[in-house]
């Protein structure tokens, strides 16, 4: 129950939401693809990114971007993107 990890898992289904709902989009690949976040990764370099798999949002810094609604939004459109 890690705050960050609920943040992260509320933005995202929020995303999947505005996808499926403006662009009838099941899903990043359309296809009703799991979606997956690994939260705090300890590298003080690392920030939010689409791994090609999975969004990350980096350790320490969890709490300003998987809080951020924007921040998950913009790592799925990079999935979607991909996909």
């Amino acid at each position: 129950w890690d705050p960050h990890a609920v943040s992260a898992a509320f933005n995202l289904s929020k995303a999947y939401d505005f996808y499926r709902t403006s662009f009838g989009r099941n899903s990043f690949d359309a296809q009703g693809g799991t979606i997956r976040a690994l939260i705090g990764i300890e590298d003080p370099k690392v920030n939010a990114f689409w791994s090609g798999q999975l969004g990350i949002f980096g350790f320490g810094r969890a709490d300003r971007y998987a809080a951020a609604a924007d921040v998950v939004g913009h790592e799925f459109t990079h999935a979607v993107v991909e996909k």
